[in-house]
């Protein structure tokens, strides 16, 4: 899957022929595959507490606002984690 990140990203002719596939191919039903993690053994994985729904709201209910212009650099670093590679599972995996 890096390999295809790499060429998605970087070459032109990659991209085309995704997007070809993409709107000439057929798909599948979604219940009738399983999802895997894309990446089974990444470097890091850097996540963003303000993608989690209840972090949000704690963080509004806080600051009373998104607005983070006034934060320094540390209570910024403070809002992002990383996650170990362990905790790689597909959607919905236990």
């Amino acid at each position: 899957m890096l390999d295809v990140i790499e060429r998605l990203a970087n070459e032109p002719a990659a991209m085309k022929c995704a997007r070809f596939v993409l709107q000439s191919g057929s798909s599948l039903p979604l219940a009738s595959v399983k999802l895997l993690a894309p990446l089974a053994n990444p470097p890091a994985i850097w996540a963003a507490a303000a993608n989690y729904k209840a972090h949000q709201a704690e963080m509004r209910g806080k600051m009373d606002s998104y607005d983070r212009a006034a934060l320094s650099k540390d209570e910024l670093m403070a809002e992002f984690f990383l996650k170990p590679m362990a905790s790689i599972i597909g959607p919905a995996g236990p």
